[in-house]
Order: C-alpha cells, then sequence, then structure tokens
C-alpha cells in the first residue's frame, strides 16, 4: 500500500506567519489553487486514490474535496487533527519570538515539535495519536493506494511512525509544503518519492 500523504493549502494564517493549530482555519486562494495543482499532479501520474482520509478541519476537508476525483471516497478521520499548539494558537510568531527572545523562540522553532507548546501537544502526542490509524490501515486487506490530507505537524509524526524515526533531522526531511506529495510505501516502511508540480 501506497500512502500519499498531503498537506493542506495555504491559509491566511499560512501567510501572516500565525500559529493555527487546531483553530478551523479556512483555505485562501492560494490554497484553493494549490489544492488544484495537486489535483492535477494526481492526474498527470495517473493515480486514482480510491481512499482519502482527511482532518476534520475546514482547510484539510476542502482540499481533499477539491483533489478527490469522481472514484474516490472521502472519510474524516479525527486523529488527523493539527498537533495542539495550546497556548501559541492564533498567534504571530514574531509576537511570540518577542516575548521568548528571539534565541529561546528559534531554539523552540527548530525543535520540530519535540518540545510542546505551553498548554499543547508534542510530536511524541501526536505520534501515539496517529500510530492507532496507521496500524488498521496496514491491517486492512486495502491494497490501493490512499490519500492523507491533513497538517504539517500531524503528517510529520505519522512519517515518523511509519519509519521509526523521530530525531530532529529525520522530522527536518518530514516537513512538506502545502503544494507538495509525499509518497509513502506502508509496508516498507520508508519513502518512495516526492512530487511537485512546477509552474
Amino acid at each position: 500500500m501506497q500512502i500519499f500523504f498531503i498537506r493542506h493549502g495555504q491559509t491566511d494564517y499560512n501567510a501572516e506567519r500565525r500559529f493555527q493549530g487546531r483553530l478551523d482555519i479556512p483555505l485562501n486562494e492560494t490554497g484553493r489553487q494549490q489544492a488544484y495543482k495537486i489535483k492535477s499532479l494526481l492526474k498527470k501520474e495517473s493515480t486514482v486514490l480510491d481512499v482519502i482520509y482527511s482532518s476534520p478541519l475546514s482547510r484539510a476537508i476542502e482540499t481533499a474535496e477539491i483533489i478527490s476525483l469522481v472514484s474516490a471516497q472521502l472519510i474524516i478521520e479525527s486523529r488527523l487533527i493539527e498537533v495542539d499548539l495550546g497556548d501559541f494558537d492564533g498567534r504571530l510568531e514574531m509576537e511570540i519570538a518577542g516575548e521568548l527572545g528571539n534565541a529561546a523562540y528559534h531554539e523552540w522553532r527548530q525543535c520540530n515539535f519535540t518540545v510542546a507548546a505551553p498548554n499543547g501537544e508534542s510530536i511524541q502526542d501526536a505520534m501515539m495519536r496517529v500510530k492507532p490509524f496507521l496500524i488498521e490501515l496496514d491491517n486492512s486487506s486495502q491494497v490501493s493506494d490512499i490519500g492523507i490530507v491533513a497538517h504539517q505537524g500531524i503528517l510529520m509524526a505519522a512519517k515518523a511512525v511509519i519509519s521509526g524515526k523521530s530525531n530532529q533531522q529525520a522530522l527536518n526531511e518530514y516537513k512538506q509544503a502545502n503544494d507538495e506529495i509525499d509518497i509513502w510505501s506502508l509496508s516498507q516502511r520508508n519513502r518512495i518519492k516526492v512530487l511537485r508540480l512546477v509552474d
């Protein structure tokens, strides 16, 4: 089974460099165009995803709805919700850096959620949440390619579970742009390739 990891399109919060975490922020027009680019890329690769699992947040659902082909079944999966950023949700990065100091903020930002935001969730917490979902996929009789449309943090956590690697370097490699498809083999537990549509 191949998993096509797809990050939702851009939101105004992304553009403003404002944390959104579990806040239900919709796609902006750029985000919708990115989702259509992903759909075009899937068509170019002649890929038909029989099932697409989506985070319950609207930015992921709308992205999934745009890219889903006629044959695709869309399933909302609550365990794919973004990493909880606690007190940082809704706040500008520069605002938090001003409070913590640039050095301390940069150090936290580079840790890739291995240290939770205040009153938030760590990448390890997110891995524990998404692991049962991935085990269920692995144990299913389904052999077709599937799509997972979600968020930066939870996609990093899912890839860490599959690979068994959650160190800072590995997490850096699992980051994903809004217009990329990151394809992984669930059985072989590794990345196959990254697709990006270049204008």
